[in-house]
């Protein structure tokens, strides 16, 4: 006697058979299109921003309701994504955002979110370089923050981690490498989207702000986990508004702070060229390793299950993060 469908299965099968339509190429760049709307508004002002800077006003919002706005914007897209990954078959494992909580996760979290401060510093550093040959071009923000202002700069600068990392890395990436985009450009791509609302930092920002894109998405890559970047970019900021709205308490701390900047920045250096020497040995970025449409589509159609544990994050790129941090813990001996 057949076993009688629920609800559950056939809402399974009809996901199945939208994986097998063509239409999911435009699912997967209407989801890209979305993330960049996302940032459309901020990326317009930050171009005004560049070529019109007011220097004695705060380029950051400092208000309760733009902190509120923000996290609705967050709760929405992150639904959303969540909904055209899953009708995709996009591994929220291989993306890096969902992974079981043990000490193994956590102490990547940890590693990642050290790793995100100190390509920050990287970025910071090359700032500072860059304003120090070239004055006339150096946008150096000075606003006073008054009454609610400063609260509301941390409340709005603490929710730039969450609001930035899910959508910019494994978000945009793994939909346009899901449509066939190569991997360099989906990299360049993200790389600029990035760039696009961090304008208002003026042109000597430019390079490290695209060098800081990309040691982002290489820590995303030898991770197993998006969090760490979540995290480091969270205290990044936190570290700056503190900086920016109490410089005479940051002074007291700021020899801690630098120690630390250079210990972040020292273990990215390393941490990053040996993963992507690694990441390049395993022809990451090139995209011939990727599995055509109909291998990948008709793989899915075969099996008894209308909804498989595949794991599309590690076809579309041919080694799956694990593998790659637990060869260079040396867990594993290498290939």
């Amino acid at each position: 006697m057949t076993k009688q469908k629920t609800i559950r299965d056939r809402l399974r099968e009809i996901v199945l058979e939208l994986r097998k339509w063509p239409m999911c190429l435009v699912i997967a760049w209407g989801g890209v299109t979305l993330l960049y709307l996302q940032f459309g508004l901020a990326a317009s002002g930050a171009v005004y921003s560049f070529f019109h800077p007011k220097l004695d006003e705060s380029p950051w919002a400092t208000s309760t309701e733009a902190f509120v706005q923000d996290w609705a914007v967050i709760v929405v897209v992150t639904a959303i994504l969540a909904g055209v990954f899953k009708i995709l078959g996009i591994s929220f494992r291989s993306a890096g955002i969902v992974h079981p909580v043990n000490r193994r996760t956590m102490g990547w979290v940890l590693l990642g979110g050290l790793m995100a401060f100190g390509a920050s510093q990287i970025k910071n550093g090359l700032t500072v370089a860059i304003d120090r040959i070239s004055p006339e071009t150096a946008y150096k923000y000075q606003p006073q923050f008054e009454g609610d202002a400063a609260g509301g700069l941390f409340l709005n600068v603490l929710s730039a981690g969450v609001q930035e990392e899910l959508p910019l890395v494994p978000g945009i990436i793994m939909l346009m490498l899901f449509a066939r985009v190569k991997p360099w450009m989906a990299i360049v791509l993200a790389m600029l989207a990035r760039l696009s609302f961090h304008l208002y930092y003026g042109p000597n920002a430019i390079p490290g702000f695209l060098i800081w894109a990309f040691l982002i998405i290489l820590i995303w890559r030898i991770a197993p986990t998006v969090w760490g970047l979540v995290l480091g970019h969270t205290f990044n900021n936190a570290v700056s508004a503190f900086n920016l709205t109490n410089p005479e308490a940051f002074e007291l701390v700021e020899p801690v702070a630098i120690i630390l900047a250079v210990i972040a920045a020292v273990v990215m250096l390393w941490v990053g060229f040996q993963g992507w020497q690694l990441l390049r040995r395993r022809g990451v970025f090139k995209s011939e390793t990727f599995p055509t449409r109909q291998e990948l589509f008709s793989s899915a159609a075969e099996v008894s299950d209308p909804l498989p544990e595949t794991d599309h994050g590690d076809r579309w790129w041919p080694d799956a993060p694990e593998s790659v941090h637990a060869e260079l813990t040396g867990r594993r001996q290498r290939a």
